[in-house]
């Protein structure tokens, strides 16, 4: 079994993920925190953005 396989089946089993909207959820989520704190670096970076 390839890594990639077994961080997929590790994710969905500590984030007790059971339906497709349980994954949408968790993306969504991810992507959210990650364009917050990509926003707050680069205004910490530059505040004059």
């Amino acid at each position: 079994m390839s890594v990639a396989k077994k961080q997929i089946r590790q994710i969905i089993s500590e984030n007790n993920l059971n339906s497709v909207t349980d994954v949408y959820a968790l993306l969504r989520d991810s992507f959210n925190d990650s364009n917050k704190n990509s926003w707050r670096l680069s205004w910490i970076c530059n505040p004059w953005l």
